[in-house]
This record gives structure tokens, C-alpha cells and sequence, in this order.
């Protein structure tokens, strides 16, 4: 019975160690997974950083159109040597130009 008693109490012993030894464990495991992850992340590059965003828009708009209108005698409602010419012509150039500067917060 005293044999019994004693190995119970070693093998107790011994699963304490172990617990012990992986609970310490546990907090270089965390970090290692961890350091992991934010090399992962960092590989993948510098992102988008709504906070510390800058850019340049610019955008024209050329139009130029034209029209013409004619009327040859004797073929438009029957009429008798007259003559029409019309020649309506339009330009417009609309340039708009926006810049964005927003600095991260705190700095």
C-alpha cells in the first residue's frame, strides 16, 4: 500500500511539472505565433490609411460642337427660291483641379 501511495504521489507530482512547464510555455507560444502573424502582415505591403491619405484629381472636358442647317429651294415645303443657312457653333472647356491632404491623427 505505501508503494502504491508514494508512485500515486510522484506521478501527481510529475503532471504538476508538466502543467507548470506548459503554462510558462504558453506565454512564448503566444508571442511566437504572434511575431508570426505581423511578419505575415507585413509582407503584404504598406496599406491604405484612410487617416494619412493624400492625392491629386485633376479632370478637363473639351466639347466643341456643331450644326448646320440648309434648305434648298423648291424642296422644303414647296417653297420658291428661297435660301436657308444656319451654322450654330459651341465651345466649352470645364477644368476642375482638387487636391486632399489629411495628416494621421496625432501627429
Amino acid at each position: 500500500m505505501m508503494k502504491k501511495s508514494q508512485s500515486l504521489l510522484e506521478y501527481s507530482i510529475l503532471l504538476m511539472i508538466i502543467i507548470a512547464a506548459f503554462l510558462t510555455m504558453q506565454v512564448y507560444i503566444k508571442r511566437g505565433f504572434q511575431g508570426r502573424w505581423k511578419q505575415s502582415v507585413d509582407d503584404l505591403g504598406e496599406q491604405y490609411d484612410a487617416q494619412g491619405f493624400h492625392g491629386n484629381t485633376h479632370y478637363m472636358t473639351d466639347t466643341t460642337s456643331e450644326s448646320r442647317l440648309y434648305v434648298v429651294p423648291g424642296i422644303v415645303n414647296g417653297s420658291n427660291g428661297s435660301f436657308t443657312y444656319r451654322k450654330d457653333t459651341s465651345s466649352s472647356v470645364e477644368a476642375k483641379t482638387s487636391s486632399t491632404l489629411m495628416e494621421p491623427a496625432g501627429l
